[in-house]
């Protein structure tokens, strides 16, 4: 009878630690878990992957977003860690986002020095916020008679107003 009862007690055992060993899935710790940096576009389009890794520095990637119109990539902005460049490392002691910065692409003017002496020269540079298009005058009478007057407004809505 004490064979019996030993052999039923251990084929029990046996079930229960087959079972409990086919129940038995892997699930993640707080030992699995590594700081991710995410990117925001920030105003630009595309997507770009995040990354993990713990307790390293990670260099920071170009930027893999398609600038808004008119601007162009400067830096990025980093969470807790102010503006970075790419290829600049940052410690991955904890999530976080780098947002692309964008600057506006600059208007560039290039006058010819050697250009003929009729071409009229340049007598005022004045660099003033864009006005609306509304509020833009439709005549310009404040011009001495003869010269003409060129207004340009860049991306960033500043205008660059030459009279010559």
């Amino acid at each position: 009878m004490k064979k019996k009862i030993f052999c039923m007690i251990l084929a029990l055992v046996m079930v229960v630690s087959l079972m409990a060993g086919l129940s038995m899935t892997a699930s993640a710790t707080d030992d699995d878990w590594l700081p991710t940096i995410t990117f925001d576009p920030n105003g630009g389009t595309g997507k770009m992957d995040s990354h993990s890794q713990g307790g390293e520095t990670y260099p920071l990637p170009e930027c893999g977003f398609t600038a808004p119109e008119g601007y162009r990539f400067k830096c990025w902005n980093v969470t807790g860690k102010g503006e970075m460049a790419p290829g600049e490392r940052v410690y991955m002691g904890g999530n976080l986002e780098a947002k692309a910065i964008w600057e506006p692409i600059p208007a560039k003017l290039t006058f010819d020095a050697a250009a003929p002496a009729k071409w009229p020269r340049l007598s005022s540079l004045a660099t003033t916020p864009c006005p609306s298009a509304a509020s833009l005058p439709r005549k310009v009478s404040s011009l001495p008679p003869g010269s003409w007057a060129i207004r340009l407004c860049s991306p960033a809505r500043m205008s660059t107003s030459m009279i010559f």
